[in-house]
């Protein structure tokens, strides 16, 4: 570290979500990123006024990342990964795995080189809860011994971003490490609003969707706010907005009358998200890449007859009001549905700092290199 300063390389860095977290304790500078995608690189860029690498984490050296970030091996504070491992998501089981799912398998252990060549003194590592289980827990298993093997103590937990402020039901895999500290998990905040805790008044409610999005615009089917390009509706069909005008909050397709039904949904129990509307007082449904598409889950607006805007879905995923995207409406959603809430990361920067203030005080001014 230089002049005492904290230092985050992220990877997998898609627009940000987990560096604006990090960002916004003025303890930590985020120093390099990488992505291969060039519609969530040139977005970081904008958010962060950093420059990422473009490219394959899997072909990426340490070298370049530590050089692209000014650091030499052993002196970057934090390293980030949020590899995306659609394969090992709940909404995949049972489908048949092919080589792309290989690959997707294969980039958690890819960070783990970088982890090895890099050596940052603390880790954190963000995935789907599926991770856990895959290969009957083999993955995992395997995951965490490397971890151990590089000389990282570990702690790991499949938490809910809900009790940490997010409107939003989001389960994930947080793994934080580090080689210099015990290991810390961020501290849960907000609870069920009927949960013991919150009525002893020792965590506050859930944050709710009526809190993240009531105060916007109404908009009807396909209209924008010509104050702001990201709260636009989609354009919806007549035969969709029927639908919803018998949809109530809370509610989906299955309490549709039978003639307005699709076909596929008549005989199917499947899918009971399909058309849902979320509900104004309770943290939304998980955002997934296809978080304003009514056809892609329960993201359907609580009252008005459309799907949720992109506006919509940053402030549900907690994203600052000054974020921007890049690349076709339909790309927009799928980095936003796919980020790590900036709120969740904040909380999880608490962390690395507390452990890292502990190891400075456990090691004197030895800690500086």
């Amino acid at each position: 570290m230089k002049n005492g300063e904290l230092t985050v390389i992220d990877v997998f860095s898609g627009v940000g979500g987990m560096s604006l977290g990090f960002a916004r304790k003025k303890s930590f500078r985020v120093v390099g990123a990488v992505d291969n995608d060039p519609h969530a690189t040139a977005a970081y860029e904008k958010n962060l006024g950093i420059v990422p690498i473009t490219d394959d984490v899997q072909q990426i050296s340490a070298g370049k990342l530590l050089r692209r970030a000014g650091l030499r091996k052993g002196e970057c504070t934090v390293l980030i990964g949020c590899a995306p491992c659609q394969s090992f998501s709940a909404h995949r089981r049972g489908r048949k795995r092919t080589a792309i799912d290989a690959i997707r398998n294969s980039l958690p252990f890819a960070w783990l080189g970088l982890v090895k060549g890099i050596r940052p003194r603390h880790i954190c590592f963000e995935n789907v809860p599926g991770l856990v289980k895959a290969s009957g827990g083999r993955i995992f298993r395997q995951f965490l011994a490397e971890l151990e093997s590089l000389g990282y103590k570990v702690a790991w937990a499949i938490e809910d971003a809900a009790d940490y402020g997010v409107p939003q039901h989001r389960k994930r895999l947080l793994v934080v490490g580090s080689r210099v500290a015990e290991p810390r998990l961020p501290r849960v905040t907000h609870a069920s609003p009927e949960s013991d805790e919150v009525l002893a008044g020792n965590l506050r409610p859930w944050r709710t969707v009526r809190e993240a999005i009531a105060d916007l615009p109404a908009l009807n089917s396909g209209e924008v706010d010509i104050l702001d390009e990201y709260h636009a509706a989609r354009n919806q069909k007549a035969i969709v907005i029927e639908r919803l005008r018998h949809i109530g909050e809370g509610e989906s397709h299955r309490n549709l009358p039978r003639r307005l039904r699709l076909e596929c949904h008549k005989n199917h129990k499947g899918h009971p998200d399909v058309y849902g509307r979320m509900r104004w007082d309770a943290p939304s449904p998980t955002l997934t890449g296809g978080c304003t598409n009514l056809t892609k889950g329960r993201f359907g607006h609580p009252a008005q007859h459309r799907s949720i805007t992109l506006r919509e879905a940053m402030r549900i995923q907690t994203f600052p009001r000054k974020t921007v995207l890049d690349g076709t409406k339909d790309r927009m959603q799928l980095l936003v549905g796919n980020a790590v809430p900036p709120l969740l990361a904040r909380q999880i920067a608490d962390v690395v700092l507390r452990m890292e203030k502990s190891a400075r005080t456990t090691a004197g001014p030895r800690a500086r290199r």
